[in-house]
Formats: structure tokens, C-alpha cells, sequence
């Protein structure tokens, strides 16, 4: 590995350069002042407006300072396996950027995702023999973002620790909304349920049965986790790139959104019912039992390959068809790691909902139960949104201020 030169400029911005930028002159991309970049054999540095210069032979990268992903001159992925020491303490999938100048954000700003906020810059690179010259300057275009790592999550407990960071991070603002949303059915539904179930009773036999009680108990959680999942998609979204919406600003931005909604979703029903439908087909012809085995692995494909459609409508603002070819495009490599998440999280939420069941008093039991769901739906939620800008990362350069103009940030 090459040696890295670090200097830090007098408003607080760290650049890390490689070795063969010695002796060239930069200009910092945050206050526009030009430093040189001193000579790798040591020293200091030439330019006064440069300060708190050191040269760094072993470079280990903080994995919650790690670049998103490398520039587009880096040809093929990382190679896996250390070639030196140096790439012993390289976390997986990370590579020091080529060409160019890696910037670190000071430790003042906000923390998001594995890394910290992203920098786009114009670097102008003037040779000494020419700096002093009126041609004009060499200039590279380098993109970046440095909360995302380019990487396949090729691992489930990456997804789970990435998402966790996030959650843990920003827990008031998420749990706040899924609060909100899961026990307004607990506090709305049932004691208008339980009022119309005093004043309007049909008959059934022995029992007494309310129509209207059983479409009220499924129409408001019903209503109230589809515009639960979209916010908090959002508010998680915020929480990714470093600013973290409040309630009534995520509701604003997902109001004009949901004509979309509701017409993705109904065409995710429709989907979902011709495919029921070629899947009863099949079973009629092959049998129960072998035509369950046949169909399962098929059924969960097609069903973790459109999780991802309410993201891609709230965060890209497409809908309809594109939206259901961009969840297909972005889970293709990732529905059985899901799958395998959502097992995991299911027995955890099994497991703390029986514990909460025994300790608790009955009185209490209920509503520790809505809390747990609300928890889990909120982590879950958190999972998908990480998963889904891990996966664009994979496929696409993108930078978090594009993402927050998008967001409306």
C-alpha cells in the first residue's frame, strides 16, 4: 500500500492524499483555499494557509469514516484476501480511492449510516512547474459519498448491523412514529368496535356477530399501516443521509405521494392474485403436497422481490410499473438474505412477546404486545431502507445530496 499523506486545513477539513500528489497543489473542497501537499520523504508544508500536516505510512481506515464507494476509474471489485499488512486492518470490501484525494469529514458532523457525510469536490491539481503559469488547471471530477461503502451485503449480519447503527442512532424519531401509528388502532378501533358492537348485533345461531366490528378492526389497522409504513420509510430515509425529518414533515412529503401509493400497491395485489391464481392452477394439476414443495421456493421470490416498491415510490417518486421493476431489480441478489432475516426477526419477536406474556400482568400484556410489534416493524422498516440503498450503492453512483434533494431535505 502506498503512503498517505494527511493535512488538515485551517476550517477544519482533513484531506488525505496519496503519496504521488506531492509537491501538487490542492484547493480544500470546503473553504477553497489552495494547500500543497507536502513531499512524501517529509517536512512541511509550503503553503501558510495549510496546517497540522503528517504523513500516515500504515494507513487503518475507520470503517464509520469509510468512503461509500470507489470512483468510476476503479476497475473490477475489490479483491478479497490482504495482499500486506496494510490491508489486514482494511475492512471488507473497502479499498483506498486510486487517484485523487480521499476527504474525511471532521468529527463534527453527524454521524449516518458507516460513515460520515459526503463530499463532492472539484479538485484542481497544478503541477510546481506550472503554478505559477496561466494554463489552465487540470481539473477532476470526483464523486462521492461517504455514507455508503460500494459493496455487496453478501451477509446478513452486515444488513443487521448496518440497520441497527441507524436505529440506535435515531431511535427517538423512528420509534416515535411507529408508536404513533401502531396504537392508534389500539386506541381508536376497539372502543369503536366495542360501541358498535352494543348497538348493532346480528344474530348467528348461538353467537351474536357484528359486521361492522369485524370491517372496523380491519380497516383501520389496515388504513393505518399503509400510511405507517411510507413515514417511517421516510423518517428512516432522513435519518440515512444525516437529517432526520420530523412527523408533520414526513407527512407533508408523503401526502402528494399517495395517489401513487395506493395505485403501486393495487397493482401489487393484482399481481400478487394472478400469481395466486397460476400458483391454484398448478396445484389442481400436479397435487397438494408436491405442488407445495414445487411452488414454495417460486411464492417466496415473488414476494420478497417487491418489498421493495414502497421505498422506490417514496425515495425515487416512481410508481406503477417501473416501480415494481425496480424493486425486482434491486432484490434480485438479496430476497434469500432477507428471507433469512425476516426468520430471525420473527423468532426474536415470537421469543420477547412469550417472555413479556409470562412476566407481565394481563392487564399489561396487550400493550407490551402492540410495543413489540411496533419495535420490531419500526427495525424491520430500518432493514429495508438500509438493504435498499445498499443495493443502488451496488448498482449506481449516487451522492446523499442528490438523495436529500430527492427527499426534499
Amino acid at each position: 500500500m502506498p503512503s498517505v499523506i494527511e493535512v488538515r486545513c485551517k476550517c477544519g477539513r482533513k484531506l488525505r492524499a496519496k503519496s504521488k500528489l506531492a509537491g501538487k497543489l490542492v484547493r480544500c473542497p470546503n473553504c477553497q483555499t489552495q494547500l500543497r501537499i507536502p513531499d512524501q520523504t517529509g517536512g512541511t508544508a509550503e503553503d501558510p494557509e495549510s496546517t497540522n500536516l503528517k504523513k500516515n505510512t500504515n494507513p487503518k481506515l475507520d470503517p464509520d469514516r469509510a468512503p461509500s464507494f470507489e470512483p468510476e476509474t476503479l476497475e473490477g471489485p475489490p479483491v478479497p484476501g490482504p495482499e500486506s499488512e496494510s490491508d489486514i486492518n482494511t475492512p471488507r470490501g473497502q479499498t483506498l480511492p486510486p487517484n485523487g484525494l480521499d476527504v474525511a469529514a471532521p468529527s463534527t458532523e453527524t454521524e449516518i449510516g458507516f460513515g460520515m457525510e459526503d463530499v463532492e469536490l472539484e479538485l484542481t491539481l497544478q503541477p510546481l512547474e506550472s503554478a505559477g503559469s496561466t494554463q489552465e488547471p487540470v481539473r477532476q471530477k470526483i464523486t462521492r459519498a461517504g455514507s455508503y461503502r460500494r459493496v455487496k451485503l453478501e451477509y446478513a449480519d452486515d444488513v443487521l448491523a448496518q440497520a441497527w447503527k441507524i436505529f440506535s442512532k435515531n431511535a427517538r424519531p423512528i420509534l416515535t412514529a411507529a408508536f404513533l401509528f401502531w396504537f392508534i388502532p389500539v386506541l381508536v378501533a376497539q372502543p369503536l368496535g366495542s360501541l358498535i358492537a352494543l348497538t348493532d348485533h346480528v344474530s348467528i345461531g348461538s353467537l351474536n356477530f357484528s359486521y361492522r366490528r369485524i370491517v372496523l378492526s380491519l380497516a383501520i389497522p389496515a388504513v393505518v399501516s399503509f400510511l405507517a409504513q411510507p413515514v417511517m420509510i421516510y423518517i428512516v430515509a432522513g435519518a440515512y443521509v444525516g437529517s432526520v425529518p420530523t412527523l408533520a414533515q414526513s407527512w407533508e412529503f408523503i401526502k402528494p405521494r399517495i395517489p401513487k401509493l395506493v395505485g403501486t400497491i393495487a397493482l401489487v395485489f393484482a399481481v400478487m392474485a394472478c400469481w395466486t391464481a397460476l400458483e391454484s392452477c398448478v396445484l389442481l394439476v400436479v397435487g397438494g403436497k408436491l405442488g407445495l414443495y414445487v411452488l414454495f421456493i417460486p411464492h417466496m421470490f415473488v414476494t420478497l422481490s417487491l418489498v421493495m416498491v414502497i421505498p422506490a415510490v417514496v425515495c425515487e417518486g416512481i410508481s406503477g410499473i417501473p416501480a415494481l421493476k425496480r424493486s425486482f431489480t434491486l432484490m434480485r441478489a438479496h430476497w434469500m438474505m432477507l428471507w433469512a432475516i425476516y426468520i430471525l426477526l420473527g423468532i426474536v419477536s415470537i421469543v420477547i412477546a412469550s417472555f413479556t406474556a409470562v412476566m407481565l400482568p394481563s392487564l399489561l400484556a396487550p400493550i407490551a404486545s402492540v410495543a413489540i410489534q411496533a419495535g420490531m416493524a419500526a427495525f424491520i422498516t430500518t432493514v429495508l431502507v438500509s438493504l435498499y440503498f445498499s443495493s443502488r450503492a451496488t448498482m449506481e453512483e449516487f451522492s446523499v445530496a442528490s438523495i436529500r434533494q430527492d427527499l426534499g431535505l
